[in-house]
């Protein structure tokens, strides 16, 4: 005998980060938010919050149509920077409202590259 509640209804909870640099235009935000590969925060009660965003940003991307180094322009030290997320559901009428909120704010204090 089937149940109405089977299978069983599952909702997936996702959260979406939001990323603001100063300066930026929400259309080439777009563009960086591709190009995340992680996004760190850390805090503690007894240091500064910190934060670490991890870029793809390739100098021969293998797309003949993407230049190099394109978030080259991105990045300098002392642009505010505000990270948060986007809480959403899917398929769930409980959670139809969208929330947003940042989580920190703060400015760019060093740049790192890694080459591979």
């Amino acid at each position: 005998m089937k149940s109405e509640n089977y299978p069983p209804k599952s909702d997936n909870y996702v959260a979406l980060p939001l990323l603001y640099i100063e300066g930026q235009s929400s259309a080439k935000m777009k563009f960086v938010m591709e190009d995340i590969v992680q996004i760190i925060v850390e805090e503690s009660l007894h240091l500064p919050a910190m934060f670490t965003i991890v870029i793809r940003n390739d100098y021969f991307s293998g797309d003949k149509d993407e230049r190099e180094w394109k978030h080259q322009d991105l990045l300098e030290i002392g642009k505010t920077v505000k990270i948060g997320f986007s809480a959403s559901t899917t398929e769930s009428e409980e959670f139809s409202e969208e929330k947003k909120d940042y989580l920190i704010e703060g400015e760019i204090t060093a740049i790192e590259t890694h080459f591979t």
